[in-house]
Formats: C-alpha cells, structure tokens, sequence
C-alpha cells in the first residue's frame, strides 16, 4: 500500500488545471495498435520472401531460355552451313 502511495504518476494536465483524458487515450491506442502492426510485418515478411524468389526463378527461366534460343540459332546455322 505505501508503495502505491510514493509511487509518482505522471500526469497530463492543460493550462486551465483539467486533466488531458485526449493524451491517455493517444497514448493506449498507440499501445493496442503496436501488436496489430507487428503482427501485419510478420504475415508480410513471408510473401515478400516469395515475390523475390518468384522474381529470380522468372529471371533465371528467362536468362536460360535466351540461351537455349542462342544454341538452336548455333546450331541451325551451322546445319544450313553444312549444306
């Protein structure tokens, strides 16, 4: 009980004397939305994790089949060549 009673709070108060309720309820919402936001970065991380390896897996598709286009191109010009 003593603990409680020397126990400081830091109170809001405007000029006039009253007390800033607006200030307490600013400061509790920013408390109740913090696990909402965390909770949205964890659910985010894992798709944005997907968007890059999608993202790679189309550049690394696109890359070998330029490749295989530069091959057939090799070797069509080199079946018309033997001709």
């Amino acid at each position: 009980m003593e603990h409680a009673v020397t126990q400081t709070q830091d109170i809001r108060r405007h000029p006039s004397g009253s007390i800033d309720l607006d200030s307490f309820r600013q400061s509790a919402m920013a408390v109740r939305r913090q696990p909402i936001r965390d909770a949205r970065t964890l659910r985010m991380a894992p798709a944005g994790t997907l968007v890059i390896a999608g993202a790679l897996g189309f550049v690394f598709t696109v890359g070998s089949l330029h490749t295989v286009g530069d091959q057939l191109a090799a070797a069509s010009s080199h079946a018309s060549q033997t001709r």
